[in-house]
């Protein structure tokens, strides 16, 4: 599959709206939106001051779990493409550091506005999954038909009122936390593209199998490259004495 990842709050740990209060010597602000109208116009400028600053937006850390979730990952074949808001002065030192920190991502594009649609980029890449914190990008890429997930934690008030527009096995604290409800397989006899979900195979007495709906042959899972969380789930509880194939 295609994976597409945003950077800020999803991979990497950008805590510019918590940074400029400390700066400030703020100790409490409301709960804010996505484009920090809630905020004062300090604190705004301040925030935005950060979010412009070449050698803060550099040096991003990545977040628990990121760097050894996007290698299992890309260890099963996945594709993994990050699409995330950069100015043009800001484009060479984020490229650097996601290349240091996270060298499995297939390619690293950018949309030059903070607030800009990503879809346009998502439908180029042929995107298959989306992750983001941000709720109008994750919204966006939803509508398209794209399984999309929204990291939703305490770090991310701004997408706090946008959890109800998900299924709740959709919203994670983190990319760590994630298990696909699809995959991509090949059929073994047709080699026609599958894209069976995990309720496929639980639902199916063997567990293993799913029947090609072109040739209408069974394709053993397992002979694929599928997500270790998924081969839990398919074995629990699994039957296989009974497989109709």
């Amino acid at each position: 599959m295609k994976i597409g990842l945003d950077y800020d709050g999803t991979l990497a740990d950008n805590r510019a709206v918590e940074i400029a209060a400390r700066n400030l010597g703020l100790i409490n602000y409301p709960d804010y939106s996505y484009g920090l109208a809630e905020l004062s116009k300090e604190h705004r400028a301040e925030t935005w001051r950060l979010f412009t600053d070449p050698e803060y937006m550099g040096n991003l850390q990545a977040l628990p779990g990121a760097i050894d979730q996007l290698y299992q990952w890309k260890n099963l074949g996945h594709k993994l493409i990050v699409i995330t808001a950069r100015g043009p002065k800001l484009q060479p030192s984020t490229r650097i550091a996601i290349e240091d920190d996270f060298p499995v991502v297939s390619k690293i594009l950018f949309v030059d506005v903070f607030d800009a649609d990503k879809t346009v980029l998502m439908k180029q890449e042929g995107i298959d999954v989306w992750i983001d914190d941000s709720a109008h990008n994750a919204v966006a890429a939803k509508n398209l038909g794209i399984e999309t997930y929204l990291i939703s934690n305490k770090h991310t008030v701004h997408n706090h009122q946008s959890r109800s527009l998900f299924p709740a096995d959709h919203i994670v604290e983190r990319v760590a936390q994630i298990l696909f409800k699809t995959i991509r397989i090949k059929c073994d006899h047709c080699h026609a593209l599958l894209k069976p979900t995990i309720h496929d195979l639980q639902d199916n007495r063997c567990r293993t199998f799913v029947k090609c709906p072109h040739c209408r042959r069974p394709v053993n899972v397992l002979t694929n490259k599928i997500p270790p969380s998924w081969k839990h789930a398919i074995y629990k509880g699994a039957t296989n004495e009974h497989c109709y194939y």
